[in-house]
């Protein structure tokens, strides 16, 4: 039903929160991305990515590179977009568009995948260990 509406209507496709998001301020917005790395999906991740650290005895120096190097990737997904927009906001609007397009349509697939990938890290990574 909702594919149908979706025709008549395209602002229809789109789940609710996303065109409740669209009208937050920056400091509202703020706290919905803080409140979105609460998310099952990150914190597995999260999760995995510091017992893959504290698996290996590393030095304080290279452990401090990992996190960084860890960081800089996740934050690049949200600050390449954010900083492109600022400096040319009518450059990313298509772009931005054709991106909220993908993500709408498999976003319960892709979830599902991810946390297949990881728990099939986490599993690989821990029977490597015995």
């Amino acid at each position: 039903m909702r594919r149908s509406l979706a025709r008549q209507n395209p602002r229809l496709a789109e789940p609710a929160w996303l065109n409740r998001i669209a009208t937050l301020g920056p400091v509202s917005c703020a706290g919905v991305g803080l409140v979105l790395n609460i998310r099952p999906k990150a914190l597995v991740l999260g999760t995995a990515a510091g017992l893959a650290l504290s698996a290996h005895a590393l030095p304080l120096a290279e452990l401090v590179i990992c996190i960084l190097v860890y960081t800089v990737i996740g934050v690049s997904s949200v600050a390449v977009p954010v900083i492109l927009t600022l400096a040319s906001p009518q450059t990313m609007i298509k772009p931005l568009e054709a991106r909220k397009k993908r993500i709408i349509n498999p976003s319960q697939t892709v979830t599902v995948v991810v946390a297949l990938m990881l728990g099939a890290l986490i599993l690989g990574d821990g029977m490597t260990q015995v």
